[in-house]
């Protein structure tokens, strides 16, 4: 049987990304201050073929600290929940996995199925969700 994660993981998760979120605004608020009230009047008083790249340049590098920020958000709550941590028998598990209970990707799919390996449900047409005899979108279950 394998280990189940605390449940403590989801407050820590929460209080950590709350201080990723409190560091990267004080970073996006330096690099605000730095773009906006020191270098715009230096950027401003270029000719306009330097003007423009160095705006533009300015603005990437806002872009970028937001982006990083939120990568740095979306790692630190996985790297807290084990969201994407492997289970013991290999298979990985979340909301959005692909992988069921008795779904191997090294195997043969079934003969005479198509998509999905289960094929489409009958119902709705999904395959994703769709095990052969219970769809988890539509919850169709084929009679016996």
């Amino acid at each position: 049987m394998s280990e189940q994660p605390s449940i403590l993981r989801y407050p820590l998760a929460m209080l950590a990304c709350a201080l990723v979120v409190c560091v990267w605004v004080g970073v996006g608020v330096g690099v605000g201050w730095l773009v906006f009230f020191q270098l715009s009047d230096f950027i401003d008083r270029q000719v306009w073929i330097v003007r423009v790249p160095l705006q533009c340049l300015a603005g990437l590098t806002i872009i970028i600290v937001i982006g990083v920020g939120w990568e740095a958000l979306k790692n630190t709550w996985a790297a807290i929940t084990r969201t994407y941590e492997a289970r013991a028998d290999g298979q990985k598990h979340g909301r959005h996995s692909k992988w069921r209970p008795g779904y191997n990707p090294e195997a043969e799919p079934p003969p005479g199925e198509g998509a999905g390996w289960y094929g489409q449900c009958p119902k709705c047409g999904f395959t994703f969700q769709w095990d052969g005899t219970l769809c988890g979108h539509c919850k169709y279950t084929k009679p016996a």
